[in-house]
C-alpha cells in the first residue's frame, strides 16, 4: 500500500507542476492578450476624442471652400460685366454718342466717327496687303 500511496503522491505532483506550468503559461497570454486590447481601447477612444475637432476641422474646410467660391462667382460676375461694357464701349454705342454730343457743345467740327473707322480699317488692310473685299476675291479665284 505504501508502493501506491507514492505513486499516487507521484502522479499527484507531476500533476500538479504541469497544472502550475499551464497556469504560468495561460497567465502569461491573458496579460498579452488583456495589454493589446487595452491599446485597443485606448486607440478607439482617443479616436472617438479626436471626432469634435476633426469635424471642426471639415467644417472648417468647407466652410471657406463656400466663401472661396461666392468670391470667385462674383468675380466672375464682376469680370463678365466688365467685358460687357468693354465691349459695348468699343463698338460705338453710347461712347460715340457721347462724345459727338460733347464736341457739338464744344462747336468742334469733326469728321464722323465712321468715316474715320472705314478711314483707319482701309489703312490697316493696305498695310497687310489686302486690297479690301475686290482683292479678296481675286486672290481667291486665283488659289482655285
Amino acid at each position: 500500500m505504501q508502493v501506491l500511496l507514492a505513486k499516487l503522491l507521484q502522479t499527484f505532483s507531476d500533476n500538479l507542476t504541469a497544472a502550475i506550468v499551464k497556469e504560468v503559461s495561460v497567465e502569461e497570454v491573458f496579460a498579452m492578450l488583456q495589454k493589446s486590447l487595452n491599446q485597443q481601447l485606448e486607440t478607439a477612444q482617443a479616436a472617438l476624442r479626436e471626432m469634435p475637432a476633426e469635424g471642426a476641422a471639415k467644417g472648417l474646410t468647407l466652410e471657406v471652400a463656400q466663401e472661396e467660391d461666392d468670391a470667385l462667382k462674383l468675380q466672375v460676375e464682376n469680370d463678365l460685366r466688365f467685358i460687357k461694357e468693354t465691349v459695348d464701349s468699343l463698338a460705338g454705342g453710347a461712347a460715340d454718342a457721347d462724345l459727338e454730343e460733347a464736341d457739338a457743345d464744344l462747336g468742334c467740327d469733326r469728321p464722323d466717327r465712321g468715316q474715320l473707322r472705314g478711314d483707319r480699317r482701309r489703312k490697316r488692310e493696305a498695310r497687310r496687303g489686302h486690297g479690301g473685299p475686290r482683292a479678296h476675291d481675286e486672290h481667291h479665284r486665283r488659289r482655285h
